[in-house]
């Protein structure tokens, strides 16, 4: 399989491939190199029709981009089956229009849009381009990643995607009856439809024909049908006397929700009661598969399993309507055909069944930056959050009657509209709006309005922002130790520092739409004189070409735009134009941003409620109108008041943390927040407000005023379980989690200005022992799928010491090995994951720990 520089010289004798190097610009030449040396092409010797005249017209006529577009459409024509189709799905959702996109990421078309494949195809001419592309197979090596050319096979057309289960069915649910949430349908066939649907042929469905190879299971389903119609009257005495709810008042909101173990118990109970063992095929299959309710329950809002984990230890043999022949061996094609069909079983029987039957008695929400789930009885959910609900509604929104917004159609509605969640806190709610995208058929056009106007007009808005605020915790820290490294500069020694932390209440709900107006009408003529800004769409590359992200440059004109295009690469990124420049007015900004909180509202049975004041915490571009007003809030702040000592404000969102030298100067900034602030109609939460100069816990960390060191506490750790087939792909995940979690690398730098011997120490201490624990929990789920081996663990672990040790120097730190070793088997030990009775060696000259043999 040659080259692709030494097929081009011997098909073409004609054309030299220097050409191509010197055709090429300096930006492209490593590029074209690559290109001509790492793709490797054969013939094609399946494909015998010659390129259409037609094709080879259309593409004479356009744009590069437009002509790859062109090619991709007559492979679909042509029913080819090449990898550069791979991902595609087809959308109509007009009756004379036909768009296609991506699901995914498809890098091989947006390696053939690239700029070094358009120079490519300008030295060798359209006709023989496309006669490249369509008559040639070809890899990229050594990695042999197909880039072009038939496969044998294509993944989406004859392999459905993997049964997925979910709780997306029983979240934030309204009080309703189980017969209308119908959790079982009360015809057998519309059972196996909903449950067998995809081997169900359209005839089968239109004639209501049952195939052979579930006649068998009709009559359980029927069975199944029947319990549930003589059990239902009984559900509600049954649900109060598992899940009792106490008339006691609770001391917060969180107290009020019912404990999920009885909503297991509650769950398991109404399955043994409702659905026939026969359907399982065995008390063990049934036993296994009951497990996964606990994890279900006790999963988070995202929380998903693949069905065919989940069958693991299934015995299929034993299912007895899955067999086409009784008291006989299926045989392989049989086999599979048949784990399919239970596969499907499973997957209803957790996400229609489980769900909806936990929504049919609970209200299903997770707390206020929380994950984790709460389960509330629907009569004491609506008796704790209706107060909340009639005051917000009272106070910051507004019903419009003449409107006509609906879940049906995004293109048919006038306003942009969301669905209403309420989260629980201590003592309060958080309400969240989630945007409306459309329907299925109309997600495409959703997209295209994010990509072209809604996306572009954010990162404008992002660009012209002052940025005086962290984005995430990581920037605090920096944030934290450049002013510690600034005001230790001049003497050697760490002045006295004070801190006040506070945070703003009720912030979403208090911005004023006219500063919003005022203050981004002020950043737009800041940033330019010009009435127009200029958006280009591009791809950033990695020096290989290879690997893509998005990347858009903004300029108040395009030869500004040009100069940030040419210049917008080095030896590791390159920028690769996609040919889209998209052109803002200050006046469609503007009134788009104005459209963000007076054409947005939450639609509640078929009504829709605006904002008075505020913006929905939810939609798209709220965070960021949220950002460039409090930007200049933080200014005015600092503009206000005249400081005597060394300061810094730092701001994640709607929390506030100010350092001084000076308690004074922090006196003043508590005494102008402590009353309102007029213009940004912004109050403090005194509740959350602390003076201090000890120690404080900010977004998750703790601050050491004194030493101005930051730790991040064990608590604050994901340490719940990871789901994983065996114990290789375990340790996997657990090393990406490290990777993450010493991605904050200042933490773990152990020099005076930043975190120092001490408190590095501290914070490798936690990483561990979070580590630690994030196994512990995986284990026992893991363990019953994967064979276990002590040698491997203390292995992982050695090689995690190593890879921190990369970051920051152990020793020097003065980190116990032997307190973490003893303190990580004496937790080994309690778990019952190692033997009480097993020995290990300590080597004190590398750190390192292994089982004596």
């Amino acid at each position: 399989m040659p080259a692709l520089r030494q097929y081009i010289k011997e098909k073409y004798s004609c054309i030299e491939t220097d050409v191509f190097l010197e055709y090429s610009s300096g930006a492209y030449l490593q590029d074209i190199e690559l290109l001509l040396d790492h793709i490797h092409v054969e013939e094609n010797t399946h494909v015998s029709d010659a390129i259409s005249p037609i094709l080879v017209s259309k593409c004479t006529c356009c744009y590069y981009n437009e002509m790859i577009d062109l090619l991709i459409e007559y492979m679909i024509l042509k029913k080819r089956n090449n990898s550069l189709l791979l991902g595609l799905t087809k959308y109509h959702y007009e009756v004379d229009n036909t768009v296609q996109m991506f699901k995914g990421f498809n890098s091989s078309l947006a390696l053939l849009k690239s700029k070094p494949m358009e120079i490519i195809m300008n030295i060798l001419g359209i006709t023989r381009f496309l006669s490249l592309i369509l008559g040639t197979d070809a890899l990229w090596r050594p990695n042999n990643f197909v880039i072009w050319g038939d496969i044998k096979e294509m993944p989406f057309s004859n392999k459905v995607n993997p049964n997925i289960v979910s709780i997306k069915k029983m979240l934030h649910r309204s009080i309703g009856h189980i017969r209308n949430l119908n959790p079982i349908k009360l015809d057998e066939y519309e059972v196996l439809k909903e449950i067998f649907g995809g081997t169900l042929t359209e005839t089968q469905i239109l004639n209501k024909t049952i195939p052979k190879r579930l006649r068998k299971v009709r009559k359980i389903i029927k069975l199944m049908i029947f319990n549930h119609n003589k059990h239902a009257y009984e559900y509600p005495y049954i649900v109060d006397q598992i899940c009792k709810s106490s008339r006691k008042l609770k001391s917060d909101n969180l107290g009020y929700a019912t404990d999920r173990a009885n909503v297991i118990s509650l769950i398991h109970t109404l399955i043994y009661m409702i659905i026939p063992m026969e359907i399982f095929g065995s008390n063990h299959n049934r036993t296994v598969l009951m497990r996964y309710v606990p994890k279900l329950i006790n999963g988070t809002a995202s929380f998903t399993m693949k069905t065919q984990d989940m069958l693991l230890n299934v015995k299929i043999n034993e299912v007895k309507w899955l067999k086409p022949r009784n008291n006989c061996k299926m045989t392989k094609c049989e086999f599979i055909r048949a784990k399919e069909l239970f596969s499907m079983f499973v997957t209803w029987l957790f996400n229609s069944f489980v769900c909806k039957l936990t929504a049919s008695f609970f209200h299903v929400t997770e707390p206020s930056q929380e994950t984790r789930l709460l389960y509330y009885r629907h009569h004491i959910w609506k008796k704790i959050s209706q107060k909340f609900k009639s005051r917000y509604f009272i106070k910051h929104l507004y019903q419009k009657r003449d409107s006509s917004n609906s879940f049906k159609s995004f293109k048919q509605n006038e306003d942009t509209i969301g669905s209403l969640s309420i989260h629980p806190k201590k003592t309060d709610f958080r309400l969240i709006a989630k945007p409306f995208k459309g329907t299925l058929e109309e997600r495409i056009l959703y997209l295209s309005y994010q990509k072209r106007k809604l996306r572009p007009i954010n990162q404008i808005l992002n660009h012209i922002r002052l940025r005086n605020s962290c984005s995430s915790v990581r920037d605090i820290v920096k944030h934290i130790y450049s002013f510690k490294s600034r005001i230790t500069k001049p003497t050697g020694k760490l002045p006295r520092v004070y801190a006040f932390k506070f945070d703003v209440q009720n912030a979403y709900d208090s911005l004023p739409h006219a500063m919003i107006d005022k203050v981004i009408k002020q950043r737009l003529d800041a940033f330019t004189k010009s009435d127009t800004v200029f958006v280009q769409l591009c791809r950033k590359s990695k020096a290989d070409g290879m690997v893509r992200t998005r990347k858009s440059l903004i300029a108040d004109s395009l030869e500004k735009l040009k100069f940030s295009k040419d210049f917008g690469f080095s030896a590791q990124h390159r920028l690769v134009d996609t040919h889209e420049t998209l052109e803002f007015s200050k006046k469609d900004i503007i009134n788009f941003a104005r459209s963000q909180y007076a054409k947005t509202c939450i639609t509640i049975n078929s009504k829709s409620y605006f904002r008075k004041i505020g913006v929905f915490q939810g939609f798209p571009l709220s965070a960021t109108l949220f950002n460039i007003v409090y930007d200049s809030m933080v200014e005015k702040l600092k503009s206000i008041i005249n400081f005597t000592g060394e300061m810094t404000v730092i701001r994640l969102m709607d929390d506030f943390l100010v350092l001084s030298t000076s308690d004074s100067d922090l006196r003043k900034i508590r005494k102008f927040v402590s009353r309102t602030v007029a213009d940004y109609n912004m109050n403090i939460n005194r509740l959350k407000s602390n003076f201090t100069n000890d120690k404080l816990l900010f977004a998750g960390l703790t601050i050491d005023v004194k030493n101005l060191v930051c730790y991040k506490p064990l608590k604050q750790y994901n340490t719940g379980r990871v789901i994983a087939s065996n114990f290789t792909k375990l340790y996997a995940k657990l090393t990406e989690y490290t990777d993450i979690w010493v991605g904050n690398t200042l933490l773990f730098d152990s020099t005076n200005v930043m975190s120092g011997k001490h408190g590095c120490r501290k914070n490798v201490v936690y990483l561990l022992r979070a580590l630690l624990f994030k196994f512990v929990n995986s284990f026992r789920e893991t363990r019953r799928r994967s064979k276990f081996k002590v040698q491997t663990l203390f292995s992982f672990l050695n090689k995690t010491l190593c890879r921190i040790s990369e970051i920051t120097d152990l020793v020097f730190i003065q980190f116990d090995f032997a307190k973490f070793w003893k303190f990580t088997i004496e937790i080994l030990k309690h778990k019952n994951i190692v033997h009480s009775k097993a020995c290990f060696q300590f080597d004190k000259h590398t750190g390192y720990c292994f089982q004596s043999t």
